[in-house]
């Protein structure tokens, strides 16, 4: 256990962000997966432009990597695509 002063803050501070990366991780591949098990093409569209959305914010909160992001972007692009054809 920390004894510094700044030391349990430290660790007050990471479960917080403990917390807010989790819920943030867990809304990304909701978005994801709901957006790749969708069926009818405008619900895909719909729910792409969700995920795009939410992919972008996660990268600039720095939860994800942004290849990671684009590949999981170009994944959905690419199921919306299928379903248009």
């Amino acid at each position: 256990m920390p004894t510094h002063k700044s030391a349990k803050k430290q660790v007050r501070a990471s479960k917080r962000a403990q917390i807010r990366n989790k819920m943030g991780r867990s809304r990304l591949r909701t978005a994801v997966t709901a957006a790749l098990e969708s069926k009818k093409k405008e619900e895909a569209e719909k729910l792409l432009k969700i995920a795009v959305s939410i992919l972008d914010k996660s990268v600039g909160k720095g939860l994800i990597h942004r290849n990671n992001a684009a590949h999981k972007k170009a994944q959905i692009s690419r199921h919306v695509a299928i379903l248009s054809k």
